[in-house]
């Protein structure tokens, strides 16, 4: 009996031990990263840290957060909570506060983003990278105000980035919102007529997308990994009657160069225009032109309120349904 007393009490040394290591090494980690930032430019500041979880888990809450960018934006932040596993600080959760994060440029606020129940979840793989696995943000409803009114709400969000188990360099990714809404201040600038919907239909993006390096720590520090291959399986936004919706399989050389296909439908697509005018994002005789050149296609679609096109990337040129228009963008990720 007397053995295994102090067989316990060793083994809940060493735990406290390594709580202790792991909640240091968990600093550090943090305040690496800002020290990064700041020679980015960054101000960052925080009223206040308070360290809780042990035994089982290492906690931060912090309260009073301003992060000011190299443009001076700012972001002020009520308070985070940061969670990691005691056992493996490599599987973090972040909880976002339920009181608005104030955006503001010299010193006024132009935006306000207030979530329900928001968390961010990430999972590194050991080893000296700490390689991506998964990263996941949701939450319930949300939305972003500005001074002037709402600017678009929605339900709930969910955003997904999966590392392939066999593949380390190839991510899954998966993009989804409920109830996706303008709000009025959205709504009065495009000149929604009354009868438009208030939500969107749908709203989602799944696809692949393959690196030539891992996601890994050294995204922070160095040049991040560039696409070598980009999958879109589905990407679709439907509002009532206008849609628009997007497949691709494209193939991306060390330049930046792609090759391969997307497709691109757009239905009632003179609306859109209508739309885009409205709001003041395009002019009446950019109109005119967009028409001219939209009618060619729809009618090589056959359906003249509707648009189905394929965009064709080869050897650096790009064409349209067969018709050349010029130089293939590059894809790379500054």
């Amino acid at each position: 009996m007397r053995k295994l007393v102090t067989a316990l009490v060793i083994l809940a040394a060493l735990w406290c031990g390594w709580w202790w290591i792991a909640s240091a090494a968990m600093d550090r980690a943090a305040r690496a990263q800002f020290d990064v930032m700041r020679k980015q430019g960054w101000d960052i500041a925080a009223a206040e840290t308070v360290k809780s979880g042990f035994p089982f888990a290492l906690e931060r809450q912090l309260t009073g957060i301003r992060l000011t960018d190299p443009d001076d934006i700012t972001y002020d932040i009520p308070d985070l909570r940061i969670a990691a596993k005691a056992y493996w600080p490599g599987h973090a959760m972040v909880f976002f506060p339920s009181e608005p994060i104030t955006v503001s440029q010299a010193g006024r606020p132009f935006m306000f983003a207030q979530m329900t129940d928001a968390v961010a979840s990430l999972r590194l793989r050991p080893g000296p990278a700490l390689q991506l696995q998964n990263a996941n943000i949701s939450s319930a409803a949300w939305l972003i105000n500005t001074p002037s009114g709402n600017l678009i709400s929605a339900q709930d969000m969910s955003l997904d980035l999966t590392q392939n188990t066999d593949i380390k360099e190839e991510y899954r990714f998966e993009i989804t919102a409920s109830d996706l809404s303008p709000g009025d201040l959205l709504r009065a600038a495009m000149r929604t007529p009354a009868e438009a919907p208030l939500t969107f239909d749908a709203y989602d993006a799944t696809g692949t997308i393959r690196f030539d390096a891992p996601l890994s720590r050294y995204l922070l520090t160095d040049i991040p990994p560039q696409p070598r291959a980009l999958q879109i399986t589905q990407a679709q936004i439907t509002w009532g009657p206008l849609g628009l919706s997007s497949t691709a399989d494209l193939r991306v050389d060390a330049a930046g160069t792609p090759d391969g296909e997307m497709t691109l439908k757009a239905d009632n697509w003179r609306q859109m225009l209508d739309y885009g005018q409205r709001a003041g994002a395009i002019s009446a005789q950019q109109v005119q032109q967009a028409t001219l050149m939209l009618s060619i296609f729809a009618n090589m679609s056959g359906t003249p309120d509707d648009i189905s096109v394929t965009l064709r990337a080869q050897e650096g040129q790009l064409n349209v349904n067969g018709i050349g228009v010029g130089p293939a963008p590059k894809i790379r990720w500054q």
